[in-house]
């Protein structure tokens, strides 16, 4: 209804997640939006800093960190590793891109 017909998305998400509707409702089929994703890199770092915030919050995250690790395991060991280490409150006033190079750099 929006006239989107082009859409990407970094990371896959379990609960919330909807790119499977374009292949499942026959509304949403008909107007044959393009989906594209996940990508590998995008979808580890995002995870990463999802988990670090749940981690953040205090909030007993078990359920949704299982969730996130059978897409991404390596996301969320190092969401936990910037959590440990207080990563991502230390580069609170860094470029996001230096933040996204480090993350990255994690996982290698």
């Amino acid at each position: 209804m929006s006239h989107i017909r082009k859409v990407k998305y970094a990371a896959r998400d379990n609960f919330a997640g909807a790119a499977a509707l374009n292949e499942s409702i026959d509304y949403i089929k008909n107007k044959k939006i393009a989906v594209s994703g996940p990508f590998d890199e995008l979808e580890r770092v995002q995870i990463a800093v999802q988990t670090c915030y749940e981690l953040r919050r205090g909030a007993s995250a078990d359920w949704l960190l299982s969730s996130w690790k059978r897409v991404s395991a390596d996301g969320v060991e190092i969401g936990k590793y910037l959590f440990d280490n207080h990563i991502l409150e230390n580069m609170i006033s860094h470029e996001f891109r230096d933040v996204y190079d480090h993350i990255v750099s994690i996982g290698k």
